[in-house]
């Protein structure tokens, strides 16, 4: 009798261990090409596209997850965000060329909601690099107006109130969609991000590799058990 009970408390300690690794949370970082975004400068003067492109961009997302394909609602973050184009425009007698970039240097928290189609991320840092000429500079032109020639450095806080998420639980389908105003040279700016998943990596917490190891431990004593 007491070998049985042995036995019974033996299996217990062992379904317990094993248990919280099978259901272990973890990480979900997922990869976006954000080249499809289009970005407003000038105070809309210049949308890019058309007046320009967008020559690279791309960031990442990560998710609390069970699994490659098991995000839930709760906390999130923004990261790597990284964009670059250029632009030029010829119109009302105002000729414009020049380049915008931006890269993100830490992290923007947040939160995606129950339904996982949306998020919102708090106030994060950008640093914007550019410049914008114009060929007919002189009293009273177009450019003149503008403000321009003009460069745009340095950082700046912007916050994504709602972020459009979809099919994050497809593998190589999530797609996210948004828009953050900032401001360039004194005039307001619009960013609309726009994002196809080319990547996604599932990172468990740190704690999961052990219990599973001692829940196989605790197998091997019972089936030594079971031996005797």
């Amino acid at each position: 009798m007491r070998n049985s009970t042995c036995i019974v408390r033996h299996l217990l300690i062992a379904a317990a261990l094993l248990l919280p690794a099978t259901a272990q949370a973890g990480k979900l970082t997922v990869q976006f090409d954000f080249s499809s975004s289009t970005v407003a400068i000038l105070g809309g003067f210049i949308d890019v596209p058309p007046d320009g492109a967008i020559s690279a961009a791309s960031g990442e997302i990560v998710f609390g997850a069970l699994a490659t394909a098991s995000v839930g609602p709760g906390v999130a973050s923004i990261q790597n965000l990284a964009l670059a184009g250029t632009f030029a425009k010829n119109d009302f007698g105002v000729n414009v060329t020049g380049a915008v970039g931006a890269t993100q240097p830490g992290t923007g928290t947040g939160l995606l909601f129950g339904g996982l189609t949306n998020a919102s991320f708090n106030p994060f840092v950008m640093n914007f690099t550019g410049f914008a000429n114009c060929a007919n500079t002189g009293a009273g032109s177009g450019c003149t107006i503008l403000g321009l020639p003009a460069t745009f450095t340095g950082p700046k806080t912007v916050s994504i109130p709602s972020l459009a998420v979809a099919n994050v639980n497809s593998v190589g389908n999530a797609s996210v969609n948004g828009s953050f105003t900032f401001t360039l040279g004194g005039f307001t700016a619009v960013l609309s991000l726009v994002g196809n998943e080319v990547g996604r990596t599932f990172i468990p917490e740190p704690n999961t590799a052990g219990l599973l190891a001692l829940g196989l431990a605790g197998l091997g004593v019972v089936r030594r058990s079971l031996r005797r």
